[in-house]
Formats: structure tokens, C-alpha cells, sequence
């Protein structure tokens, strides 16, 4: 008897699971990236588009502010030209851990900025004041007087940590690097911030940003090698961040310590470091 023969059916090609990783339920993988540092997002959103979509979700940061892992992050705006921003967050690079060899280490930065797509909101989000006068500052609606000899410019940067006022400042030479210092109120002066071993000279003309890191000092500086005469189109310069702990001695000292210092970003020459926000998240 004849039997006709049975049509071969093709195999449907799988399709990969939805879930951000199918061994884990979704819940149990949401707890587990709220409790990881911010600092290493950028190497979890290398994992897939989903993780990448669940960093950025508001349902992470508020699971993150439930179980008691909100952390301070930095969040670096640079005027790119034309009056166009981009904004950068600080974090660690995905590649550092691979390095090996102590050579390699020492040759390569651990941090680095990434680039955001949108700042997140926060209600803790610090900005500065933007109230110049020749004896009085305005910083987060708090007035420090300062003395007759200072005078506020607008390229000036100062951050508050532990109620305490610092700023970089220029000398009384123009041309004379910038000084990180902090306003002794008892005694209505500036006093120089000691004990920086590490960091290096910040010139005259760089462009100095401060922010409050978990009551740490984040510094960011811009950094070029424009030799004069030089047409600085084809040029790039350098954004170096330090991580400065603070040590206060007695009522008119107060030592800085280096934590950790790192070229987080290389940009085009035309770029300009503008601000720093120092958010909670």
C-alpha cells in the first residue's frame, strides 16, 4: 500500500528569552543590580539591551533608595559649541580589571566619563548660587562673607563640605597657578588647602570645576599642550578628575589627601568643561 510521505517540517529557529537573564527571575536581578555601585553601570550595560534598558528604568533608583544604596555621583556638563551641552557621568572603565601586568595598570586609566542621554531627576541635585558681589557670595542660599580682597568671578568654582567653604582661586598674579582654599569664618580669611601631595599645578587659565563627592572633594581641571603658534582645530585636551579627602586639624588647618587622581576624558579642544553636579541617586 501506498503511503505518502510525510512533509519534513523546518525547525523554528529559537528565540531568545525575554527575561534580562533567563537563569535569574526579574525581581531577584533588580535587587541584585540596586545593591552594585553606580561606578560600574557602564560595564553591566554591556551585557545586553535589556540590562542596558533596566539601568536607565526609575523603578531601579527607587529599589536602589528602598534598601539603603543611594550613593553620590558626579554628573560633568562640557559646552561642546554653539551652545550645545553634553553630559557625562563618572565611572569605572570595563576593561581596567582585565588589565594584568602592574606596567599596564599603571598606564591606564581606571575612571572615566560617560556619555548621558538625559540627566536624571533629583530632587537632590546641588547647583550653585549664581550671586557675585565684591564682599558677599551666594551658595545654596547661604551668605559667607569673604574678604575685600577677593573678589567672586564667574569662572571661580566653590562647593560647601561639612559646613566648611572651599574654592579655587587665583593668586594675586594673573598669570600665578589657581589654589585650592577654604574661608576660615572666625578668623574672615582664605587659608590654602595643605598636604596636597599628588595633585598636580592648576594653571592660571584652566578651567577649575569643585563639587561635594560624599564629602570628599571631586576636582576637575581641563588640560592642554597647545604649543604657541599652533592652529588648535586638529588639538585635544585632557579633563582630569581628583578624588581630595578632607582632614580638619584645628580650627585654622585643614589637610587634603588624594585619593585617587585619572584623565576621565579626552575631548576636542574647542570644548570647554562647564560645570559639575554633585547628585544623589
Amino acid at each position: 500500500m501506498y503511503s505518502p510521505k510525510k512533509k519534513r517540517t523546518k525547525k523554528k529557529p529559537t528565540t531568545p528569552q525575554s527575561n534580562l537573564i533567563p537563569s535569574l527571575p526579574y525581581d531577584l536581578l533588580l535587587n541584585c543590580i540596586a545593591r552594585t555601585s553606580r561606578l560600574n553601570y557602564l560595564t553591566l550595560s554591556q551585557v545586553s539591551k535589556s540590562v542596558r534598558s533596566l539601568l536607565a528604568s526609575p523603578e531601579l533608583y527607587k529599589v536602589r533608595s528602598l534598601l539603603g544604596h543611594a550613593e553620590r555621583c558626579l554628573y560633568v556638563c562640557i559646552n561642546t559649541g554653539s551652545y550645545e551641552e553634553t553630559w557625562y557621568t563618572l565611572c569605572r572603565k570595563p576593561d581596567y580589571e582585565t588589565l594584568t601586568s602592574s606596567k599596564e595598570r599603571k598606564t591606564s586609566s581606571r575612571y572615566g566619563l560617560a556619555t548621558l542621554l538625559s540627566v536624571p531627576h533629583s530632587p537632590c541635585i546641588e547647583t550653585l548660587g549664581a550671586l557675585y558681589s565684591f564682599e558677599t557670595a551666594g551658595i545654596d542660599e547661604k551668605f559667607h562673607e569673604a574678604t575685600r580682597s577677593y573678589m567672586w568671578r564667574s569662572d571661580w568654582s566653590h562647593c560647601e563640605i561639612g559646613n566648611v567653604l572651599y574654592s579655587v582661586t587665583r593668586g594675586v598674579n594673573q598669570k600665578s597657578n589657581k589654589a585650592l582654599k577654604w574661608y576660615d569664618t572666625e578668623e574672615k580669611r582664605w587659608r590654602k588647602l595643605e598636604r596636597l601631595v599628588g595633585l598636580p599645578d592648576l594653571p592660571a587659565d584652566a578651567r577649575v570645576r569643585l563639587a561635594n563627592y560624599g564629602g570628599k572633594m571631586a576636582v576637575l581641571w581641563e588640560f592642554d599642550h597647545l604649543i604657541p603658534g599652533s592652529w588648535p582645530s586638529n588639538l585635544t585636551k585632557r579633563v582630569w578628575c581628583a578624588v581630595i579627602e578632607l582632614e580638619s586639624l584645628n580650627s585654622c588647618e585643614i589637610w587634603g589627601k588624594v585619593e585617587w587622581l585619572d584623565n576621565v576624558v579626552t575631548v576636542p579642544y574647542s570644548y570647554q568643561l562647564a560645570k559639575v553636579l554633585a547628585v544623589t541617586v
